[in-house]
């Protein structure tokens, strides 16, 4: 005798002792079946069956169900874990620039426009351009003034730079020369070769700012040092006015060398007026 079963009992009796004492029908081997089995295995050697496995579900899976994302997701959907600022503009700079893939100007708007409002400045810088030259989306300057001025604020020199353009020649909204002056010399004070002839010729002509010719000029030799050509070609201009021929020469073919087409011109009229 097992427990309160007789081992003499049939098997449809011990089942239903089972049912009675548990209040269930077995789904899986009597045990007693087992028992049996495994006595007849000792004996000739031979393998148990192996165990029945957990039913699964339609879907396949075992009956016990996944938890649930913690971000409150639906099971089977992804989560985008490895999307950063920096990834979004470097996948928009693909679709724009067709390295790898075709052109799409309208995606890659939209994945700057997701890097930009991540807080990336340089995205901000690319949303206000495509907004000016309406590439991927409408054309909006109103929209791309407002972008170039939150990358201005965390002190992206390309956003000031285009801002400079922008209130200089009243683009996006009323011309204003003072504001103006100020993001070109926030720009050139950050390096950028070309606010700093903005600043000069600003200096130059008291737009926005007083006139100062010799701090116009420091501002063109700053320029020129970092191979600006248009920096070059107005500092030929300069001394050819100061009767420095020799020197307007030398800048003159300076710009030259790099392909500015006037200076060229400037150069080659210059030495043939000198005996």
């Amino acid at each position: 005798m097992i427990g309160n079963v007789k081992a003499g009992e049939s098997r449809d009796g011990r089942r239903a002792i089972v049912r009675k004492r548990f209040g269930i029908e077995l789904q899986l081997p009597d045990p007693y079946a087992v028992i049996e089995m495994s006595v007849h295995s000792v004996a000739t050697g031979s393998a148990l069956p192996k165990p029945p496995v957990c039913p699964k579900d339609k879907t396949g899976d075992s009956s016990r169900q996944k938890a649930p994302s913690k971000s409150g997701e639906k099971p089977g959907r992804r989560e985008r874990t490895n999307e950063t600022p920096s990834s979004l503009f470097q996948s928009a700079e693909l679709l724009e620039n067709g390295n790898g893939t075709r052109r799409n100007f309208a995606d890659a708007f939209k994945l700057y426009l997701r890097s930009a409002e991540s807080g990336l400045a340089k995205a901000m810088v690319k949303v206000g351009e495509m907004l000016e030259a309406g590439k991927g989306c409408d054309r909006d300057n109103v929209e791309a003034k407002r972008w170039y001025l939150q990358a201005a604020a965390k002190g992206n020199a390309n956003a000031h730079r285009a801002l400079g353009r922008m209130f200089e020649k009243g683009i996006g909204g009323r011309q204003n020369l003072a504001e103006a002056f100020q993001h070109h010399l926030a720009a050139a004070n950050s390096g950028d070769a070309e606010s700093m002839v903005r600043v000069g010729r600003m200096l130059e002509k008291g737009r926005g700012v007083a006139v100062n010719a010799w701090e116009a000029r420091s501002w063109f030799e700053k320029a020129a040092k970092k191979r600006n050509p248009d920096a070059m070609h107005r500092l030929g201009q300069l001394d050819e006015e100061l009767a420095q021929y020799d020197l307007a020469i030398s800048w003159y073919a300076k710009a030259a060398r790099l392909g500015h087409s006037r200076a060229s011109a400037a150069q080659r009229r210059l030495e043939r007026a000198l005996p």
